[in-house]
Order: C-alpha cells, then sequence, then structure tokens
C-alpha cells in the first residue's frame, strides 16, 4: 500500500517502518500521559476510527486490496489507476465496498472503497469524471467528503493538468464549511523535501526537488487551506517513495485534509 496513513484527529503523526503506509501510533498522540485518562480512552476510540490511505492498485484484485484492508485494519482507501469501464459499485469480500468511476476505453480511473460500518453511512456518490470522484458520508452527527484523484501523469498536455487542478479545487469549494475533506490522490508531481513557502499546507518532510507541477498544486492547497497529510512528519526516504527505477524514486502520492482537522 503507498506510503499515504493518516488517522483523523490525530495531532502528531509518526512513521512506521511496517508497511508502505503512512502510520501514525494507535495512541494518536505524542504526549498522551499530559491528557486526562478519561479523555484518553475517547481520543484513542476516536482515532481508531478513521484509518485512511490511498493507493495506485493497477493490476491488483479486489480480493487482494480487501485483504489487505483487513490486515491494516483501514476503513476509508482511496484508490487509483481503477482501468474499469464506467462508473459503478461493487463488493470485493470481507464487507468492503468499491465505488469507483472510470472512462469509456478503460484508462485512468478512480475509487473510494469503504468498509462495512461506513459504505452503510454513504450519502451521496459524484463521479465528475474519471480523475475525480467523492463520496459524501455520514460520521456521527457530522459529514464527511472523501475524494479520489489521479492527476494527468507526466507527457499529458498541460491543458488536461490545469483542468484537473480547477475541477479539483471546483470540488473542494463547493463542499460546506463545516464538513470534513479527506482527499486520497497519485498526485503525479513532486512538492519538494522543505515546505520553502508553502508551511500552509506542506509540514517540511518531504522528498527531493519540487518541480513545476509540484508548486502548482501547493498553491491550490494554500488557497484552500488544505495541508499534505504525510509531509508532517519524518520517515526514511525509503519509506517515502512509491516510485523506484534504478536511481529514480518518487513521492506522488498524498492524503490531504482541512487545515483546522490536522491540527486537533
Amino acid at each position: 500500500m503507498d506510503r499515504n496513513h493518516v488517522l483523523l484527529a490525530s495531532e502528531n503523526a509518526k512513521a512506521s517502518p511496517v508497511c508502505d503506509a503512512h502510520r501514525q501510533p494507535r495512541d494518536g498522540v505524542r504526549n498522551m500521559q499530559r491528557v486526562p485518562s478519561a479523555q484518553r480512552r475517547r481520543l484513542k476510540k476516536r482515532v481508531g476510527e478513521w484509518r485512511c490511505a490511498t493507493w495506485s492498485i493497477g493490476t491488483m484484485t479486489g480480493r487482494e486490496i480487501a485483504e489487505t484492508m483487513k490486515q491494516r485494519k483501514v476503513k476509508i482507501l482511496c484508490v487509483q489507476e481503477v482501468r474499469w469501464r464506467g462508473g459503478g459499485v461493487r463488493e470485493i469480500g470481507d464487507g468492503y465496498k468499491l465505488y469507483y468511476s472510470g472512462s469509456r476505453t478503460g484508462r485512468n480511473g478512480v475509487g473510494i472503497i469503504l468498509d462495512e460500518e461506513l459504505k452503510q453511512r454513504v450519502v451521496e456518490v459524484q463521479r465528475p469524471s474519471d480523475r475525480l470522484m467523492t463520496i459524501k458520508a455520514l460520521a456521527g452527527k457530522s459529514l464527511i467528503n472523501i475524494v479520489s484523484g489521479y492527476a494527468p501523469q507526466i507527457g499529458c498536455e498541460d491543458q488536461e493538468k490545469e483542468e484537473f487542478r480547477e475541477q479539483l479545487e471546483q470540488i473542494v469549494r463547493e463542499i460546506p464549511e463545516e464538513e470534513e475533506i479527506i482527499l486520497g490522490a497519485d498526485l503525479n508531481c513532486h512538492v519538494g523535501e522543505r515546505a520553502g513557502g508553502y508551511e500552509a499546507c506542506h509540514g517540511g518532510f518531504g522528498y527531493r526537488l519540487r518541480n513545476e507541477e509540484g508548486e502548482k498544486i501547493l498553491e491550490t492547497f494554500a488557497s484552500l487551506e488544505l495541508v499534505l497529510v504525510n509531509t508532517g512528519f519524518k520517515k526514511r526516504d525509503e519509506h517515502l517513495t512509491r516510485y523506484r527505477s534504478g536511481d529514480s524514486s518518487s513521492q506522488i502520492d498524498f492524503l490531504v485534509v482541512r487545515k483546522r482537522t490536522r491540527k486537533r
């Protein structure tokens, strides 16, 4: 599973070398000793309820994905490179349900997989394209908006890349301020190792050099008050990157939430 993993409502994320997902410790807080015991139990329960990840699945089967989600206790998984035609819903095993949005040709494709509990709370599904889709679900008394994105790859026209960013921005701006957002996306860009002027959305622990696409996506997230969760804590390079080929490697998969959510 790609290295993008967050427990919502947690303030201090830490790295784990156990798997390819960015994980936080189960307690969700670095200095739990200072939290009253009753509050600590409530926080642990809340944090444990929202384990999220993003994954470019390629040719993996639904069965394989469901087994991995169950093993790692993931409730929400945003997937890219689904490569199925059209849009639909299907059960993939172990109670997990996949909602997907593809193209007529079977290229690209995104999806969102929910566990048995959350799939019962879906109130709305939108499939604007084969690169973006959203699900709105009930989370207690609140609403949470889950967005899966797959940005155009290197070699695609600049216009296509700009259209993706504009469509993503429109989706986020149309979500009411009081509702939460989880964006899991293959952004196909490099946001760089350091924040470099984008401290509002970059945590300072990225990977290597920033490129033009990374600069533009950071501009977009800063304007939307979104933060790249997996730049907020330090990990070894081999646990940051998804793609490796010889001397080349990259970090292009991210989980993104509202700035206020990250501060909780």
